[in-house]
């Protein structure tokens, strides 16, 4: 029989109920009926979310997608923050079109999205053009080919929910300061909202507090101004700013007793989800019977299936040819179909140019992601073939000529294979892996402290 209701009456260890603050409700209910009065029900509606970090933006994400779904027949949704995706691992801009309600942490709900940009980073933070440049062929995919599109099943009579257009969701990232801000600036004006959902316990000396339904002007909110750089912008979008809704909503924070898993798990659970898993229109099916060591890999010669290797991130520019295949072994690339012309100056040999920018959003897609488990390069053949896991289709995967490593890295317990017939005597005989950071051969990554001025700016 199946469950309709789950109902947590009190706190059962790290198990506890969830309460809807009541802001959230009426913001939402609020903005739908805003909406109502036209002619075909409900006008056009673009939400954006945003806040700092550890204010529930993903849950208010997923109950305002919930909601949706409910008036709509389809719902789009625009993940922003590259750490801690609802729908895609992490790393990556993504555009999704949800037709029924989502439940669960992110790793079970997986989808395969309708385009989708590899940053190759949990932050945009080393490569922030590029991050807004892919977040607004996103938001012109979603204006030309999805808000007014017809879609499969729209003749259904039956269903009384809206179908002339699909709503967009966009979940925004917690780094609301400094670069963070200045981005999030860029993305409103990019998005120009009809709603803009504000999580945010804490107010500046200033600030001005808007009630629910508080209609503004996005120049008039704090700190919004129009991107000055728009050489790489197409002519649809202007710097004009339209009228938004704003919403001031309190932040949700669990119970100090609820166990809740840090982001950094949250990305692992996600890569290992993503790796392991089968995405469909049924929901996601996993095959865990067999380590990722044991899973048969493509074998790809990079100097034919590839067009361009391409490095991103803090100090990519500085990987010689030399060092290249150094850097792919044991990490997470991205698979990125392009229509821009090759370079014509190639004629053979490993294609990787030092220094290379990575893909223009406007002109490629990731497809997917792939991890490298080896890689094999021997005199009698010309070729350097990789080892590659990934869970997209032959069909698919041959559309990929162009591969991006960035700074994301599988966790070394993710690919060792734990069964005691690999490993009967444990993992203390394990070559080349240590349990002890202190007798490590090199020193323990280096940590920077920001709060620290030199003496003639104290």
């Amino acid at each position: 029989m199946p469950c309709h209701n789950i109902q947590v009456t009190r706190p059962e260890g790290q198990l506890y109920a969830f309460a809807f603050p009541s802001d959230w409700q009426q913001a939402i209910e609020q903005a739908l009926e805003s909406l109502r009065g036209t002619t075909n029900g409900l006008a056009p509606l673009v939400a954006l979310i945003k806040g700092p970090r550890k204010v529930g933006k993903s849950t208010f994400s997923r109950i305002l997608l919930n909601r949706l779904t409910r008036v709509y027949r389809q719902v789009a949704y625009l993940e922003c923050d590259l750490g801690q995706a609802e729908f895609s691992p992490s790393g990556m801009v993504s555009l999704h079109v949800i037709k029924r309600p989502i439940f669960g942490p992110p790793f079970s709900h997986l989808q395969w999205p309708i385009a989708a940009h590899y940053i190759g980073s949990d932050s945009p933070r080393s490569s922030p053009h590029h991050y807004i440049s892919a977040i607004a062929a996103l938001l012109q995919t979603h204006k030309s080919d999805i808000q007014y599109a017809p879609f499969e099943g729209a003749e259904d009579l039956v269903d009384k929910r809206n179908h002339s257009m699909t709503p967009l969701v966009i979940n925004t990232s917690g780094w609301t300061r400094g670069m963070g801000g200045d981005l999030l600036r860029q993305i409103q004006e990019l998005a120009r909202p009809t709603h803009i959902f504000d999580i945010d316990g804490q107010r500046g000396p200033g600030h001005e507090e808007l009630g629910p339904g508080d209609r503004t002007s996005l120049q008039e909110i704090e700190g919004a101004t129009v991107w000055t750089d728009e050489s790489f912008l197409p002519r649809s979008f202007n710097s004009s700013c339209s009228q938004a809704a704003m919403y001031r909503l309190r932040p949700f924070n669990p119970p100090p007793s609820a166990r809740v898993p840090s982001p950094a798990e949250l990305r692992a659970l996600c890569i290992m989800s993503y790796f392991y898993g089968r995405p469909s229109d049924e929901g996601m099916t996993w095959r865990v019977n067999r380590s990722l060591v044991a899973i048969p890999p493509y074998q790809v010669d990079v100097t034919v299936a590839f067009d361009a290797v391409i490095l991103t991130g803090s100090g990519a520019e500085d990987v010689v040819v030399e060092e290249v295949l150094r850097t792919l072994a044991c990490s997470i690339v991205g698979l990125v179909e392009s229509t821009a012309q090759g370079d014509s100056s190639r004629t053979s040999g490993f294609p990787y140019i030092q220094g290379r920018g990575p893909p223009d959003p406007w002109t490629s897609r990731c497809l997917g992601l792939g991890f490298i488990r080896g890689i094999s390069s021997s005199a009698e053949s010309t070729g350097v073939c990789i080892h590659l896991l990934t869970p997209l289709p032959p069909s698919v995967f041959r559309r990929c000529r162009v591969m991006v490593k960035g700074e994301l890295e599988m966790s070394i317990w993710a690919f060792m294979d734990r069964s005691e017939e690999e490993r009967p005597n444990g993992w203390g005989v394990m070559p080349y892996l240590t349990h002890n950071s202190g007798a490590a051969a090199v020193g323990s990554k280096t940590k920077t402290r920001k709060n620290v001025l030199q003496r003639g700016y104290r």
